[in-house]
């Protein structure tokens, strides 16, 4: 073998040379094993490639194979292929201390079946580490302790400061305080020479503060702090940080009053945990024990879990969550852990568990202005106009923290084409101002965040612009509307008339935001009459209601008119929307109806004539044209012969296709064929559950057949109705099919009813519970499980667990207040012909899940008004707050509050029943020189055991009502109940009349009885609001 290998060898006069693309390499921080070296930073720069020539290789002959050697600090970390690159061959590399960060790698080339094996002189290559920002700062101790005296100059509290592994400027930390308890921000600073916590002026003696630093490193990663300060009235400042071997001097650290000076000898262990704002409750978060020490130590949590959203083991250390987080309500828990001894019962040392939640987009943006906002330009006194000019500013705010805060915003189709909007919500002319400008505009304004999955929310915003402005002819007319409709009708010259320039703007917070600008020019251009702006409607929006199955009927009027008040004539025409369904009449705007609808089918109908144009809303009522139909026309149960009353048999179920209530609503009732099937068994009206009304002992059947009838319960009622089949089990014979069953291995449920509670809070997938069968098969794939009827919605699924076993599982959310109970019919069977069937009762428990509502006239509203006269008394009723909790027990009980920091909330006060009074009489209150008008926050809060209340609120305006406000309106013929119901079209149909005072309010109504006693007047007396202010309206406000 030696000689041929020696007859093989290639004879080498001339040792390879060895070149390289370049002397210096390149690598990420971040990159894994085979990664090649480049030659630059950049990532797209060439690789770094080693090549070798020899001399002793002629055209045509075949490639030579070399070795190569490597030596030096990077001959671990990396390596040369076939083809000459370099590249990482180590799973990771790290550039931070103590790693290095440059490797020297040195390189020879060695000919393999040469004679003589020849070797190329060495190159090296140096490689450089580029650092990316890959480590947060971190500080010398997640939680600081010290005291300070509680009076004095500025003086430093404690040192605080942090270290980053990163280098170059991913290393350069700034610091900031983010959180100071006790209102004292204005008390605390942080300098950054020193890295020193310093505290200024006073501070309460004995008062224990909370202050959150923040640290942040070049590349934008940071990292927190929790510094306690302990206001001293003695002058002898002490401070030390919470390293888990540092002696802590006092007891209680989160306590406001330090308790005596412990012995120097006890050391508190300190942790900080990440957990995300969607942790579910029932999570472990971390465990403090072990197994070894179970029998002689115990757990508690002693502070720091005010709102019980986190509980102990006590035996193991292990801490769980308990209830649901928010972050945006509280982003730090800090809990404070006692570890005591058993025998004998003694403290032992403290842990403190600093608890970070993480934020999730789980808000999304909030528009701050009342909607629709209105923006509003009249040009007629500025000097400059330009193109895209600024004419408004959108208040929007995201409680999101990062990307999941950041808001970005855009305009939705065709009038993206007129206005355009920056991110800071800054509104905008899109380009030259031409004539579709003019005109009322209503735009839809989208904010949307930069959270995974983004989240967004939308507002009508209203823009008017009217006014002059010079040679309009001179830009480009694009209308953004497809039909290419143009609002501007004709042109007619215009003098030259110059006005000076003056601009207003009006910024209020809490009410629409209102931009008034008024424009003029200067020129020596000729200047032409603006167009005559088109017709608008009034109202621009209607919601109409037609029963189904009606046609030819008259639905509404159009109303159009000029806004300069001049006459002229208007069409009407429907630009767009079913012809086949509506019309209108082009000379009077009656909009008509001409063939039937239906309410299943499609209950809302949206009709828009271009700008200007009205928006019709056609929400068909719903008759009551469907009738109740089962899930079977034929049921079977069984149930033995000694059941007594009470016992549940089975579940029957029907639903109605009507869309509304109580078309929709179904109830049960049994109908018998003789006295027999209904003196034994009945029907629950509400839920179809079928169970035995007496004793069965002495029925003497072993069949019962009777029917089940399904009313809605709409006008008129409509049915449906199934037939049941009950078999009557003889106890005896009972026996013997058990033996029978047993000695053919048929399976059958251990129990005939099964009951249970679940939590709605419960997520799925969630085991409900185990029913055990008897008589199962060896081989368990053989058995079959499965729901036969009350699985509203499929919640539930059902499997054979590993020990053969019928496990129910919950599969879907559930929700108590949508379904608060399930019947469930459910079968097992084998590999025989034979099922055996039994019944789970399951009842849903309640979960404080929802917020009380507050009622308002109209719950897109987010306001409530209330009024009183100028000559009320101290205690007198104002207006009464109700609210609704879907929940149930305490999670619905609801407590009602008003806002302490408003400054009107001194005058008033309200009681758990809701009803607000006023603390004084009216007239003393506006002698000390307050406005008529008063400004409250309502809070309505829910009463939960076991977790976190929820809470809502609305503004609530209280105005003071004279004659100067009131406006009557006389009914005739009309009695009380009749205008109830007619209400809200009686005011719609006022608050045309009346703007801009366009909330209408009713103060009473009285019905005027004649000599005869007949009913002859009913007088409705009225108040008016404008929604701009919330202020009340005087009668000469009213257009």
């Amino acid at each position: 073998m030696d000689s041929f290998h020696q007859q093989a060898a290639m004879i080498s006069l001339y040792a390879p040379i060895l070149k390289t693309t370049s002397a210096e390499g390149f690598l990420s921080e971040s990159a894994v094993m085979g990664t090649i070296v480049r030659i630059s930073p950049s990532l797209h720069s060439d690789s770094l490639q080693i090549t070798v020539e020899d001399r002793d290789l002629s055209p045509g002959m075949p490639p030579t194979i070399y070795e190569y050697i490597l030596t030096g600090i990077g001959s671990s970390v990396f390596a040369v292929d076939q083809r000459g690159y370099v590249y990482l061959n180590v799973p990771s590399i790290d550039a931070d201390p103590p790693s290095l960060s440059t490797y020297q790698l040195t390189v020879e080339a060695r000919e393999v079946n040469t004679s003589p094996i020849r070797s190329s002189q060495p190159i090296t290559i140096t490689i450089h580490i580029i650092n990316e920002n890959d480590n947060a700062p971190i500080f010398s101790s997640p939680i600081y302790i010290a005291s300070t005296p509680a009076f004095g100059p500025d003086r430093p509290v404690v040192e605080v400061i942090a270290t980053d592994k990163d280098t170059g400027r991913f290393a350069e930390i700034e610091y900031k305080i983010v959180s100071v308890t006790e209102d004292a921000f204005a008390h605390f600073r942080y300098d950054s020479n020193s890295k020193k916590l310093i505290a200024m002026g006073a501070l309460q003696p004995n008062v224990t503060y909370q202050i959150i630093i923040e640290a942040t490193d070049g590349g934008g990663l940071s990292n927190q702090a929790f510094v306690l300060v302990h206001a001293d009235p003695t002058n002898y400042p002490t401070y030390f940080d919470m390293n888990p071997n540092t002696l802590i001097p006092f007891g209680n650290i989160f306590s406001t009053k330090i308790p005596k000076m412990r012995k120097p000898s006890e050391s508190i262990q300190t942790f900080v945990i990440e957990i995300s704002e969607a942790t579910p409750p029932h999570s472990v978060i971390t465990s403090l024990g072990d197994n070894s020490r179970n029998d002689r130590i115990y757990y508690t949590i002693t502070d720091g879990n005010s709102e019980k959203k986190f509980a102990i083991n006590m035996d193991t250390g292990t801490i769980i969550t308990t209830g649901t987080f928010d972050r945006e309500e509280t982003a730090l828990y800090n809990l404070q852990i006692e570890v005591r001894s058993r025998m004998p019962d003694q403290h032992l040392y403290w842990t403190i568990i600093q608890v970070v939640v993480v934020d999730i987009n789980d808000n999304a943006p909030i528009f701050m202005d009342p909607q629709p906002i209105r923006i509003r330009v009249d040009f007629n006194t500025v000097e400059n106009i330009a193109s895209n000019m600024m004419i408004g500013h959108l208040n929007v705010k995201d409680p999101d923290v990062g990307n999941n805060g950041r808001v970005q915003f855009k305009i939705s189709p065709p009038m993206d084409k007129l206005f355009t909007i920056n991110n800071d919500g800054v509104l905008f002319i899109n380009g030259n101002i031409i004539k579709g400008h003019f005109g009322e505009h209503r735009v839809e304004v989208i904010a949307c965040d930069n959270g995974n999955p983004p989240l967004e929310s939308r507002a009508d915003v209203i823009i008017s612009i009217n006014g002059r402005i010079p040679n309009l002819h001179q830009f480009t007319d694009v209308s953004p509307f497809a039909n290419g409709w143009n609002p501007l009708e004709q042109q007619v010259p215009l003098s030259n008339e110059i006005k000076d320039a003056t601009t207003t703007f009006t910024n209020r917070p809490s009410i629409p935001v209102e931009i008034v600008t008024t424009v003029g020019f200067q020129s020596s251009q000729q200047f032409i009459e603006p167009i005559r702006l088109a017709p608008i409607f009034e109202p621009n929006k209607l919601k109409l209601m037609v029963n189904e199955n009606r046609e030819n009927i008259q639905l509404a009027t159009l109303h159009a008119f000029y806004s300069d008040g001049l006459p002229g004539t208007i069409t009407y025409s429907m630009n767009s929307g079913d012809t086949s369904l509506f019309s209108v009449d082009s000379r009077n705007g009656i909009l008509y109806l001409k063939r039937k609808l239906d309410a299943e089918a499609q209950n809302l109908r949206n009709d828009p004539n271009m700008n200007h144009y009205a928006v019709v809303l056609l929400d068909v009522a719903d008759e009551n044209d469907n009738n109740p139909k089962f899930t079977s026309n034929n049921y079977i149960f069984s149930v033995k012969s000694t059941s007594q009353a009470g016992t549940q048999i089975g579940q029957v179920l029907a639903s109605d296709a009507d869309k509304d209530k109580p078309n929709n609503e179904v109830r049960y009732s049994l109908v018998a064929e003789d006295d027999v099937e209904e003196s034994y068994f009945d029907v629950e009206p509400a839920t179809g559950i079928i169970f035995v009304k007496k004793d069965l002992s002495n029925l003497g059947r072993e069949k019962v057949a009777f029917r089940i009838k399904a009313n809605d319960r709409g006008s008129p009622s409509l049915f449906s109705e199934t037939n049941v089949l009950i078999n009557i089990e003889n106890s005896l014979n009972n026996h013997a099919t058990v033996r029978n069953f047993a000695s053919r291995n048929f399976v059958k449920f251990s129990q005939r009813n099964y009951s249970t509670s679940v939590s709605e809070a419960v997520r799925p997938p969630y085991l409900a519970m185990v029913l055990p069968l008897l008589n199962k098969p060896n081989d368990g794939r053989f058995i079959s499980c499965s729901i036969v009827s009350g699985n509203e919605n499929d919640v539930f699924g059902i499997s054979v667990g590993v020990d053969g076993n019928c496990e129910l599982r919950i599969q879907m959310k559930l929700d108590r207040e949508m379904l608060d109970e399930y019947q469930l019919n459910v079968s097992v069977q084998s590999d025989s012909p034979y099922a055996d069937f039994t019944l789970i009762s399951i009842k849903v428990t309640d979960e404080n899940d929802n917020k009380p509502e507050i009622i308002t006239d109209n719950q897109d509203e987010q306001k409530l008004f209330a009024i009183l006269k100028s000559d009320s008394q101290a205690a007198t009723n104002v207006t009464t707050i109700q609210a609704f909790d879907a929940d149930t027990g305490n999670n619905s009980k609801i407590k009602y509050s008003l806002d302490r920091f408003l400054p009107d909330y001194k005058h008033f006060a309200i009681n758990q029943m809701g009803t607000i009074v006023i603390n004084d009489d009216i007239r003393r209150i506006i002698q000390g020189g307050h406005e008529p008008y008063f400004h409250l926050k309502v809070f309505a809060c829910d009463s939960p055991m076991n977790s976190g209340e929820l809470c809502s609120s609305r503004d609530l305006f209280i105005n003071l009502i004279k004659d100067v406000h009131r406006f009557m309106i006389i009914g005739e013929h009309i009695n009380k109940e009749n205008f109830i119901s007619h209400e809200k079209e009686l005011k719609n149909a006022v608050r045309r009349l009346i703007e801009p005072c366009s909330k209408v309010m009713i103060e009473k109504v009285i019905e005027k009885i004649s000599p005869n006693g007949e009913l002859s007047q009913l007088q409705i007396y009225c108040y008016a609001i404008n929604p701009l202010s919330n202020k009340i309206c005087k009668k000469w406000e009213f257009k």
